[in-house]
Protein backbone atom coordinates (compact mmCIF):
# COMPACT_ATOMS: atom_id res chain seq x y z
CA UNK A 1 0.00 0.00 0.00
CA UNK A 2 2.98 2.04 0.91
CA UNK A 3 4.11 2.18 -2.98
CA UNK A 4 0.85 2.82 -4.16
CA UNK A 5 0.53 6.00 -1.97
CA UNK A 6 4.15 7.21 -3.08
CA UNK A 7 3.11 6.65 -6.64
CA UNK A 8 -0.05 8.68 -6.65
CA UNK A 9 -2.58 5.62 -7.07
CA UNK A 10 -4.01 5.58 -3.42
CA UNK A 11 -4.98 8.36 -1.00
CA UNK A 12 -5.80 7.83 2.73
CA UNK A 13 -7.50 10.26 4.90
CA UNK A 14 -8.74 11.05 7.88
CA UNK A 15 -10.75 13.68 5.96
CA UNK A 16 -13.35 13.04 3.25
CA UNK A 17 -12.67 16.81 2.10
CA UNK A 18 -9.24 15.45 1.20
CA UNK A 19 -10.43 12.20 -0.50
CA UNK A 20 -12.77 14.43 -2.32
CA UNK A 21 -10.47 16.86 -3.52
CA UNK A 22 -7.73 13.60 -4.70
CA UNK A 23 -11.04 12.46 -6.50
CA UNK A 24 -11.89 15.45 -8.00
CA UNK A 25 -15.20 15.78 -6.19
CA UNK A 26 -17.57 18.47 -4.65
CA UNK A 27 -16.63 17.77 -0.86
CA UNK A 28 -20.19 19.15 0.26
CA UNK A 29 -21.52 16.61 -2.07
CA UNK A 30 -19.40 13.94 -0.97
CA UNK A 31 -19.94 14.46 2.38
CA UNK A 32 -23.62 14.94 2.12
CA UNK A 33 -23.80 11.21 0.28
CA UNK A 34 -21.63 10.00 2.97
CA UNK A 35 -23.55 10.91 5.81
CA UNK A 36 -27.00 9.77 3.95
CA UNK A 37 -25.48 6.31 3.23
CA UNK A 38 -24.50 6.04 6.98
CA UNK A 39 -27.99 6.87 7.97
CA UNK A 40 -29.14 3.81 5.65
CA UNK A 41 -26.31 1.58 8.40
CA UNK A 42 -27.82 2.70 11.02
CA UNK A 43 -31.42 1.89 9.77
CA UNK A 44 -30.60 -1.68 8.34
CA UNK A 45 -32.25 0.19 4.75
CA UNK A 46 -30.74 0.90 1.53
CA UNK A 47 -33.43 3.19 0.11
CA UNK A 48 -31.37 4.26 -2.92
CA UNK A 49 -29.94 1.19 -3.84
CA UNK A 50 -31.65 -1.83 -1.97
CA UNK A 51 -28.43 -3.03 -0.38
CA UNK A 52 -28.41 -6.24 0.62
CA UNK A 53 -28.52 -4.85 4.56
CA UNK A 54 -25.75 -7.46 5.77
CA UNK A 55 -23.45 -5.91 3.15
CA UNK A 56 -24.11 -2.00 4.71
CA UNK A 57 -21.23 -0.89 6.34
CA UNK A 58 -21.42 2.56 7.62
CA UNK A 59 -18.18 4.74 6.76
CA UNK A 60 -17.73 6.37 10.40
CA UNK A 61 -13.78 5.23 11.14
CA UNK A 62 -11.04 6.81 8.99
CA UNK A 63 -8.76 6.55 7.50
CA UNK A 64 -10.34 6.26 4.35
CA UNK A 65 -8.76 5.51 1.28
CA UNK A 66 -9.49 6.17 -2.62
CA UNK A 67 -8.20 4.34 -5.35
CA UNK A 68 -7.35 5.67 -8.96
CA UNK A 69 -8.03 3.52 -10.95
CA UNK A 70 -8.48 2.94 -15.08
CA UNK A 71 -11.93 1.37 -17.08
CA UNK A 72 -11.20 -2.63 -17.27
CA UNK A 73 -14.01 -4.07 -15.67
CA UNK A 74 -14.48 -7.73 -16.62
CA UNK A 75 -18.63 -7.10 -16.71
CA UNK A 76 -21.49 -6.09 -14.09
CA UNK A 77 -22.19 -9.60 -13.12
CA UNK A 78 -26.02 -8.32 -11.98
CA UNK A 79 -27.00 -6.58 -15.08
CA UNK A 80 -29.98 -8.42 -16.76
CA UNK A 81 -31.72 -10.76 -14.69
CA UNK A 82 -31.99 -13.99 -15.71
CA UNK A 83 -32.72 -17.96 -14.73
CA UNK A 84 -31.35 -21.05 -15.14
CA UNK A 85 -32.87 -21.43 -18.06
CA UNK A 86 -31.63 -18.09 -19.51
CA UNK A 87 -35.03 -16.40 -19.36
CA UNK A 88 -34.80 -12.95 -18.83
CA UNK A 89 -36.73 -11.72 -15.19
CA UNK A 90 -38.92 -9.32 -14.90
CA UNK A 91 -39.11 -6.75 -11.66
CA UNK A 92 -40.98 -10.10 -9.94
CA UNK A 93 -38.93 -12.41 -10.88
CA UNK A 94 -40.83 -13.81 -13.26
CA UNK A 95 -39.75 -14.82 -17.02
CA UNK A 96 -40.61 -12.51 -19.64
CA UNK A 97 -42.10 -14.88 -22.59
CA UNK A 98 -39.15 -15.38 -25.52
CA UNK A 99 -36.69 -13.35 -24.26
CA UNK A 100 -33.55 -14.28 -22.98
CA UNK A 101 -30.02 -13.48 -22.30
CA UNK A 102 -26.62 -14.91 -21.80
CA UNK A 103 -23.22 -13.24 -20.82
CA UNK A 104 -21.23 -11.85 -18.43
CA UNK A 105 -23.85 -8.99 -17.71
CA UNK A 106 -26.23 -10.96 -16.82
CA UNK A 107 -27.23 -11.99 -13.05
CA UNK A 108 -29.34 -14.37 -10.87
CA UNK A 109 -26.84 -17.27 -11.76
CA UNK A 110 -23.90 -16.39 -9.71
CA UNK A 111 -23.67 -15.66 -6.01
CA UNK A 112 -23.48 -12.13 -4.20
CA UNK A 113 -19.78 -11.87 -4.85
CA UNK A 114 -17.61 -13.34 -8.67
CA UNK A 115 -14.13 -14.63 -7.68
CA UNK A 116 -12.00 -12.45 -10.93
CA UNK A 117 -8.52 -15.11 -9.89
CA UNK A 118 -11.47 -17.97 -11.44
CA UNK A 119 -13.08 -15.72 -14.01
CA UNK A 120 -14.59 -18.21 -16.75
CA UNK A 121 -17.56 -18.87 -15.28
CA UNK A 122 -19.38 -16.96 -17.76
CA UNK A 123 -17.38 -18.83 -20.53
CA UNK A 124 -20.32 -21.61 -20.47
CA UNK A 125 -23.22 -19.07 -20.83
CA UNK A 126 -21.94 -18.19 -24.24
CA UNK A 127 -21.89 -21.33 -25.70
CA UNK A 128 -25.89 -22.15 -24.94
CA UNK A 129 -27.18 -20.09 -27.94
CA UNK A 130 -27.41 -22.49 -30.64
CA UNK A 131 -29.43 -24.90 -28.27
CA UNK A 132 -31.09 -22.16 -27.55
CA UNK A 133 -32.38 -20.91 -30.29
CA UNK A 134 -33.68 -24.60 -30.52
CA UNK A 135 -35.57 -24.66 -28.17
CA UNK A 136 -36.93 -21.61 -28.32
CA UNK A 137 -38.11 -22.10 -32.08
CA UNK A 138 -39.94 -25.17 -31.08
CA UNK A 139 -41.72 -23.14 -28.43
CA UNK A 140 -42.27 -20.32 -29.84
CA UNK A 141 -43.30 -22.30 -33.69
CA UNK A 142 -46.66 -21.09 -33.93
CA UNK A 143 -46.68 -17.59 -32.15
CA UNK A 144 -44.53 -14.53 -34.09
CA UNK A 145 -41.05 -14.96 -34.65
CA UNK A 146 -40.65 -11.34 -33.59
CA UNK A 147 -41.86 -12.38 -30.42
CA UNK A 148 -38.40 -13.79 -29.22
CA UNK A 149 -35.38 -12.28 -29.04
CA UNK A 150 -32.05 -13.54 -27.85
CA UNK A 151 -29.57 -10.75 -25.59
CA UNK A 152 -25.68 -12.02 -26.09
CA UNK A 153 -23.61 -9.78 -23.91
Amino acid sequence: MKKAVVGGMLKTSDSWAEIAEYVGANSEVLEATINEYNSFCELGNDRIFTKDRRFLTALQNPPYYAIKCCLGFLGTIGGIKINHRMEVLNNQDNPIPGLYAVGVDTGGWESYTYCSLLSGSTLVLPSTPAELRRKCRQLYSGNNPTNLMLILI
